[in-house]
């Protein structure tokens, strides 16, 4: 459980350290990436674990969900109506995996 809690606790101090847009850069590229995983694991079902404890698709609509409904800022508002349009933020660096 302890080392949990340290992981934790150094992404919170990472998520601190960032910006707003490029927290607001992850986020739009997150909601992305967790809508397109329906798809993902009608194509490649293996990908996600047979057995597993986790629904890997009701925790992806979990997170879009609490996305979606919590309540936003004038700014953020202001960005969603102009949309993909104008990058009004910042894009995370690509991590190979």
């Amino acid at each position: 459980m302890v080392p949990i809690v340290r992981q934790i606790n150094q992404l919170e101090q990472e998520f601190q350290s960032f910006s707003d847009d490029e927290l607001r850069g992850m986020t739009a590229a997150w909601k992305e990436d967790l809508a397109k995983l329906p798809a993902l694991l009608a194509e490649k079902p293996g990908l996600a674990p047979h057995a597993s404890q986790y629904d890997p698709l009701a925790q992806a609509r979990e997170l879009l969900h609490i996305a979606e409904t919590t309540p936003k800022g004038v700014k953020w508002k202001l960005r969603a109506n102009v949309g993909d349009r104008v990058r009004w933020y910042e894009l995370p660096e690509e991590v190979a995996h």
